[in-house]
């Protein structure tokens, strides 16, 4: 009853040891998933970037499915 309105419907779990790869590839799922999505990370992608070129990890990450 505190919980506000989801951002996206349940889109399953993501894991990987690189932190920025991992939130690249949620931005990635999130952006495919709605247009909501797409709004809500436009700004978040620089940050990735910035991070990867701090060393930090890499923002592009490769995505495999599994089911």
């Amino acid at each position: 009853p505190f919980s506000e309105s989801p951002v996206a419907e349940n889109l399953g779990f993501l894991a990987s040891r690189d932190p920025v790869a991992l939130d690249a590839a949620t931005l990635a799922v999130l952006e495919a998933s709605s247009a909501r999505g797409r709004e809500a990370t436009r700004e978040f992608h620089d940050v990735l970037l910035a991070a990867e070129a701090l060393g930090l990890g890499s923002a592009r990450p490769t995505i495999q499915r599994f089911s």
